[in-house]
């Protein structure tokens, strides 16, 4: 679900949940591998990439460079339980500020928000082939909206000051 709100917010259309979720063979029992997430994004039009530890400062340049960022976390459980990494649940963070994230979050059905004094202790799960993830995040991106928007290259168009032709 997280990757639909992504697939939609970027391209303005997704596979519908179970198409989606075949695609990425997800099960009750399982979930769904990151991995699973990264390429079936790209099959769908993005770019991705599966990063391990990545910082909370990483996923503030992300979501602050228009990359929202699908986080592997303990969620929706009973906390006690997070450090046995039972509790696994995926947020897509869009939205920062200094104090929290917002992410859409596909068990509310609305944009959530969790403190980033919070998220280290939760930030970790355990894959179904038993591999433990740590501060795990698919960034996702669309290309050509970053060509287009890139703020190191200004368009500006012939005859204004600098300009002559349209730049960028």
């Amino acid at each position: 679900a997280c990757l639909a709100s992504v697939l939609e917010w970027f391209l303005g259309r997704s596979p519908p949940m179970d198409v989606l979720a075949g695609l990425c063979e997800t099960t009750p029992e399982d979930g769904t591998h990151p991995s699973a997430l990264a390429a079936i994004a790209e099959f769908q039009g993005l770019k991705a990439d599966v990063r391990q530890r990545m910082s909370l400062e990483d996923v503030e340049a992300c979501v602050g460079a228009g990359r929202p960022v699908i986080l592997e976390l303990q969620a929706w459980g009973d906390p006690e339980r997070y450090p046995e990494l039972t509790e696994g649940h995926y947020v897509a963070a869009c939205g920062v500020d200094a104090e929290s994230f917002y992410a859409m979050d596909p068990s509310l059905s609305e944009y959530g928000r969790i403190a980033k004094a919070d998220l280290p202790g939760r930030w970790r799960d355990r894959e179904a082939d038993g591999e433990e993830t740590e501060r795990l995040g698919v960034v996702l991106w669309l290309e050509q909206a970053e060509k287009a928007f890139a703020p190191d290259q200004p368009r500006v168009p012939a005859g204004s000051p600098g300009g002559g032709e349209w730049a960028g």
